[in-house]
């Protein structure tokens, strides 16, 4: 499936501290998606974005230790 190796990316870079932005989350989705489906019809818009981080909990917050309450 097209989003586990997103999910497993954007936890792998987050674990290490690294800023994960919303257009690299759409572009390495560009590119798991021509490698596993073979095309490149995938387009990455907002629309997919938003939809992907409300789904997987994914927020904004802030790298240097800002914790949830």
């Amino acid at each position: 499936m097209l989003l586990f190796p997103i999910v497993g990316l954007f936890l792998q870079q987050r674990s290490r501290g690294t800023p994960v932005s919303g257009e690299l989350i759409c572009e390495k989705a560009k590119f798991f998606y021509a490698q596993i489906v073979g095309n490149e019809d995938f387009k990455g818009s907002a629309g997919w974005l938003q939809k992907f981080k409300k789904r997987f909990g994914i927020r904004q917050l802030s790298i240097s230790g800002e914790k949830l309450s």
